[in-house]
């Protein structure tokens, strides 16, 4: 499968997804994992707008789920 982030251009806005958009861009990923992982202090950088919505970039994301795919094939 291919990474639709490679095809970012880095000299743009990164894309933002809200936390509770994220299982559209990684299926099996419930936004409540992603709230314990921020918890926790593990996971992918997350960003506070509004003092209650939770966004994350989505080539950060990417980075750290293939981190975490390779990680599980050792």
């Amino acid at each position: 499968m291919e990474n639709p982030v490679s095809k970012i251009d880095n000299n743009i806005t990164p894309v933002m997804i809200s936390r509770q958009n994220v299982p559209k861009y990684f299926p099996g990923l419930a936004p409540q994992t992603l709230a314990n992982w921020k918890w926790k202090g593990i996971g992918p950088r997350a960003y506070c707008v509004g003092g209650k919505t939770v966004f994350y970039r989505l080539d950060e994301l990417t980075s750290y789920m293939e981190g975490k795919r390779h990680a599980k094939r050792n």
